[in-house]
């Protein structure tokens, strides 16, 4: 169940330096149009080229990945934001040597695009990074649910087993507040168990011999015994982890059309900018017009919003959809719920905060007092989870604050319980039991 974990920390530091790097570049190369005080030209074209510079270096990666994909002959994102922000840089060093050599020259600089360029596509990163870490604590949340040990009887003894030891077969023993480890059968014992964890059902299920249970089902009160049917991989809980890790890796429709698109889209914008170049150049016969205008596609072709936005919107609507307790199957399903208008809920518990409580009291006699007496006392002597709001119904409903004391309390699974008060039999329950 190991994982790669991403690194948002270290993209988090890259992004916050570029950022650092930046502001400063920003006012030396814009700072003039709000006429904000600047140094000579020179001497700012100098600054910017170092600052620019700085940019890069702790950007490099996009350099080496989109220079490894050309070379592999499949350009990629990278690739076109390196072209953009490197061919951007080299053009501006070149107009800093001219302004040297010709004193008179005073070009406009491209250096705040190459750093803008990689600190915002860096940020982009940076957010993919985050969601996916999300997502992978929610999976590790679920991990978290296996217990580490678990009490395993062989031949007559019981003895604490780590979790990884648990074999097809065994005889588990799982107490009150702890988690079913394994899929398995009951064969001894008899209680209440919450599934919410797998099913989302809101109240604890009624248990007993026969009765299949799930890992990471919780047994709320009793002592029950499980042969295990599934361990390991093969659980309920482990296939779900699994599901989770396949649907945080695959990728949406929009996702793989956006791959496709960008093994044409790099080698396209390229050639746009270079026809843009010749056209520019035939028309006005200057190379500076013409490259700037070359540049100028390059730069405003980087790809953020197809690159990068399309990740981060599957990867953070999985990672917020799976903290509220929805899994999607694949990246496919979640981009298929924007056709849903529709919403068919299978049990009512899915609706319910979890807590029960009484809404309605039918008498068919009037002795109420009497009869929310007697069921508080039985019910005060029950485990069943329904049995609390019972109990607190009838305190708020009845003058006499002290319980009935009940005799000869028996509990029938699955029907109800029955006890005797002033020599009476009393029975609560379903129709079953009635």
């Amino acid at each position: 169940l190991k994982e790669r974990k991403p690194q948002p920390n270290k993209l988090k530091n890259r992004f916050v330096l570029s950022l650092i790097f930046l502001l400063p570049l920003l006012y030396f190369s814009m700072g003039g149009m709000i006429s904000l005080p600047q140094p000579a030209y020179k001497v700012s074209a100098v600054i910017q080229a170092v600052l620019s510079l700085v940019v890069i270096v702790i950007n490099f990666k996009f350099f080496t990945s989109g220079t490894k994909a050309v070379v592999k002959g499949s350009p990629n994102m990278d690739s076109l934001v390196a072209l953009g922000a490197g061919i951007s840089y080299i053009y501006s060093l070149v107009l800093i040597v001219l302004a040297f050599i010709n004193t008179h020259t005073h070009a406009h600089l491209y250096f705040e695009s190459t750093a803008m360029i990689l600190c915002l596509v860096t940020l982009g990163k940076w957010l993919e990074e985050k969601s996916k870490r999300k997502t992978g604590d929610e999976i590790q949340k679920l991990i978290e649910l296996m217990p580490k040990t678990v009490l395993i009887e062989r031949n007559g003894e019981t003895k604490p087993t780590p979790f990884s030891e648990i074999a097809v077969g065994d005889i588990l023993i799982v107490k009150q507040g702890e988690y079913i480890p394994v899929d398995g059968k009951i064969v001894y014992g008899h209680g209440f168990i919450d599934r919410s964890a797998i099913t989302g059902e809101s109240l604890p299920i009624e248990v007993s011999v026969g009765d299949s249970v799930t890992g990471a089902d919780i047994v709320k009160n009793g002592v029950i015994k499980i042969q295990a049917e599934k361990v390991g991989a093969d659980t309920t809980l482990s296939q779900i982890v699994k599901m989770v890790k396949e649907a945080g890796a695959s990728k949406a429709p929009i996702q793989k059309l956006a791959d496709k698109i960008a093994g044409v889209f790099v080698p396209c914008v390229t050639l746009i900018a270079l026809i843009t170049f010749a056209v520019w150049f035939i028309v006005s016969g200057s190379v500076s017009l013409s490259i700037n205008y070359a540049i100028s596609v390059l730069v405003i072709s980087c790809p953020c919003s197809l690159g990068l936005a399309t990740p981060v919107a599957v990867m953070s609507a999985t990672g917020r959809a799976m903290s509220l307790g929805i899994l999607f199957k694949d990246a496919e399903a979640l981009q298929k719920t924007r056709e849903i208008n529709c919403v068919l809920l299978d049990k009512t518990a899915t609706l319910t905060i979890g807590q029960p409580k009484v809404t309605d009291f039918i008498l068919i006699n009037d002795e109420k007092e009497e009869n929310l007496r007697i069921a508080e006392g039985i019910e005060s002597l029950s485990n069943h989870p329904i049995a609390e709001c019972i109990v607190a119904y009838a305190k708020e409903n009845t003058t006499e604050k002290q319980p009935v004391v009940m005799e000869n309390y028996a509990y029938q699974t699955g029907k109800g319980a029955t006890a005797e008060f002033g020599g009476i039999v009393y029975r609560l329950g379903n129709r079953r039991l009635l």
